[in-house]
């Protein structure tokens, strides 16, 4: 379910509206950054555990299961996912590392990590902060879901919001291979009937 929610994105976003409104209330340096990352996890987890709960209470209403086996499951699967998740992060950091240090020459690359950390010292540690980057990030977002852009072709993509831009996503998804278009052309032809 993570490859079809927009987690790490909305986790990101999390981070920097959560610094703003931290730094403003006077909450700054290690304690703020603290605090944010501890909001950014909450947050990361209720949004992972959300899209696998929608997708796992489709799945048992299918197979017959009911919703309370289905909650209990996910409660014991995210303690025992805690543990396990807590020590895989101990473990390597104690081994391997996460930052280069003496110790450490070769750390373990952590890409999420390494972009929450910049985004949480661009506001609460160095106060330079990328805004032109993050408004042309929110532009192009905005300009993208008004126009009803996917990223990947897939029949669910092949739906388009205004009805000026129906036929330009129709063409341009019936070349990406997505049978949308197709489709739509197959059921919106007149239906022959045999001659009697």
């Amino acid at each position: 379910m993570i490859s079809v929610t927009p987690i790490s994105g909305m986790t990101l976003t999390t981070l920097i509206l959560s610094a703003i409104i931290l730094a403003k209330l006077g909450l700054s340096g290690p304690d703020g950054m603290l605090a944010t990352l501890l909001i950014g996890g909450v947050v990361c987890t209720a949004l992972s555990m959300t899209g696998t709960l929608v997708t796992e209470f489709k799945i048992s209403y299918w197979l017959g299961a009911t919703p309370r086996r289905v909650q209990w499951s996910n409660i014991l699967a995210a303690a025992m996912a805690s543990i396990t998740v807590t020590g895989a992060i101990m473990l390597f950091a104690s081994t391997k590392g996460y930052l280069p240090s003496a110790a450490h020459p070769n750390p373990m690359p952590a890409p999420q990590a390494n972009a929450m950390a910049a985004v949480i010292q661009s506001v609460m540690a160095s106060a330079e902060a990328p805004w032109l980057l993050y408004g042309v990030g929110a532009v192009i977002a905005l300009i993208v879901e008004m126009l009803a852009c996917q990223p990947w072709p897939s029949p669910s993509a092949c739906t388009c919001r205004s009805s000026s831009t129906l036929r330009s996503c129709s063409e341009r998804w019936s070349r990406r291979g997505c049978g949308g278009g197709r489709r739509r052309r197959r059921l919106a032809a007149p239906a022959t009937t045999a001659a009697p």
